[in-house]
């Protein structure tokens, strides 16, 4: 995300996922993942969080780039210089973390295939977005720079940013979202598995 996403044109997409991650809960709740006692389940699960933390502290790192210059030029600084959106690539790799706190292979697979495919249309849809209201500046860029995938380049670090504060701190918000989704995952799941209700399916 080189330069920004609008309100109207990220709303759908967040409440898809909002939506997905309401269903994820439930299927956690009613489902027994066949791994979920055993090592690779508890490895799936400390996997998941580390993939959930570092995906926040990349978010909140890249969002110093782009907060305060939202439709406003090219950002192709800080992690901007090495792939063209981070921030959804972060955003899929916070999917997959969640989707293997479930412990389930079946449920992972759904998230992270659901999270690509809304994050690549995103993206998709932003650069068309961007070529016609940027012109060459946004073309060039896009030459240059890879999609998702990070380049090896070096970034030096700026000495200053200017920086939205109210549109840093929704960088704040999301990541608590995440991990309250995560906490809710972990705490449903170690219900199931005290024997609190009785789950109506087994899943792999």
């Amino acid at each position: 995300m080189p330069a920004v996403v609008t309100t109207s044109a990220s709303t759908a997409r967040i409440r898809v996922l909002q939506a997905y991650y309401c269903l994820l809960l439930a299927a956690v709740a009613v489902c027994q993942p066949l791994y979920a006692d055993a090592k690779i389940g508890r490895l799936a699960a400390i996997t998941g969080f580390v993939f959930i933390a570092l995906a926040t502290l990349g978010r909140i790192w890249t969002s110093l780039y782009i907060a305060g210059n939202k439709d406003a030029r090219v950002v192709t600084s800080g992690p901007y210089a090495r792939c063209r959106h981070p921030l959804y690539g972060l955003s899929i790799i916070a999917s997959l973390g969640l989707g293997l706190v479930t412990r389930s292979v079946a449920l992972a697979a759904l998230t992270v295939a659901l999270s690509l495919v809304l994050h690549v249309a995103a993206a998709l849809a932003e650069e068309r977005r961007l070529a016609a209201t940027l012109g060459g500046e946004y073309l060039d860029y896009a030459a240059r720079v890879p999609r998702f995938w990070p380049r090896r380049a070096r970034v030096p670090v700026p000495a200053a940013l200017t920086v939205a504060p109210s549109i840093y701190w929704k960088a704040f918000l999301d990541g608590g979202a995440v991990f309250a989704l995560y906490v809710a995952l972990e705490l449903i799941g170690a219900g199931r598995g005290a024997g609190l209700w009785r789950p109506l399916f087994s899943v792999y």
